[in-house]
C-alpha cells in the first residue's frame, strides 16, 4: 500500500474578485515558489466564475441581518476595481437583485458607486453591509464612519436611517464555503509524490 504526498504549497487568498491585488499575490507566490523550489498552487478569489457568483448571491441573502424586514433596503459596499474584473461585481449585483430586489451591491469605485444606488433606496431604514472579506479601514471609515463622505453619512443625508453591520464576509459560513471549495481545487491542482509506506 502507498500514499500520496503533496509536492508543493497551497495558498488561498480571501479576495473578492480577481483584480490587481490578486495578480500581485500570484506574482509574489510564484516568485517565492521559484526561490524555494516549490510548486505553489493558488486558490481563486470569491467571484471567480459564474458558479461562484450564483453561490455568493445566495450567501448574501442567507446572511442578511435577522432584524431586517422584507420591505427594507440593504446596501453592500464592495471595494471596486478599474480592471475588467469589476464586471464580477455587476454580475453579482444582477444575481442578488434577481433574488431580492431590495438588496443592492455597490462599490467604492467603478460603475456601481453609491450615487447610482441612492435613488433606488425607498425604505425608511437602510441596512449597510461590507462586501469585504475582513473589517478594516474601508468598513470602519469609508462605510460606517462619521465623516460626511462615508456611505453611512451619505445615506443618512438622503433621508434614511442607516443601520451599518460591521462584519466581513469571511465571518459568514456561506461565503467561507466558496473559498474552501477554491482551496480544495488548489490542493487538487498540486502534483503528488507517491511513496511506499514500507520504505
Amino acid at each position: 500500500r502507498g500514499f500520496q504526498r503533496l509536492a508543493g504549497a497551497v495558498l488561498q487568498p480571501l479576495q473578492i474578485i480577481p483584480g490587481s491585488e490578486h495578480t500581485d499575490v500570484r506574482a509574489d507566490a510564484d516568485e517565492a515558489g521559484r526561490l524555494d523550489g516549490l510548486h505553489v498552487s493558488i486558490g481563486t478569489p470569491l467571484l471567480a466564475c459564474d458558479e461562484d457568483i450564483r453561490a455568493a448571491a445566495r450567501a448574501v441573502l442567507a446572511h442578511l441581518p435577522e432584524e431586517r424586514r422584507a420591505d427594507e433596503d440593504v446596501v453592500l459596499m464592495g471595494h471596486g476595481s478599474r480592471q475588467q474584473a469589476v464586471t464580477a461585481y455587476a454580475a453579482l449585483a444582477g444575481a442578488v437583485q434577481a433574488l431580492d430586489a431590495r438588496v443592492h451591491v455597490g462599490t467604492m469605485s467603478g460603475a456601481l458607486e453609491l450615487d447610482a444606488l441612492l435613488p433606488r433606496l425607498t425604505s425608511r431604514r437602510v441596512w449597510l453591509m461590507p462586501l469585504l472579506s475582513v473589517v478594516g479601514r474601508h468598513t470602519l471609515e469609508d462605510m460606517a464612519g462619521d465623516a460626511p463622505d462615508s456611505w453611512r453619512s451619505r445615506i443618512e443625508a438622503a433621508g434614511h436611517a442607516c443601520a451599518p453591520v460591521v462584519r466581513g464576509t469571511a465571518e459568514y459560513r456561506a461565503f467561507a464555503d466558496i473559498w474552501l471549495r477554491h482551496l480544495e481545487d488548489a490542493v487538487a491542482a498540486l502534483p503528488t509524490v507517491k511513496k511506499d509506506e514500507e520504505k
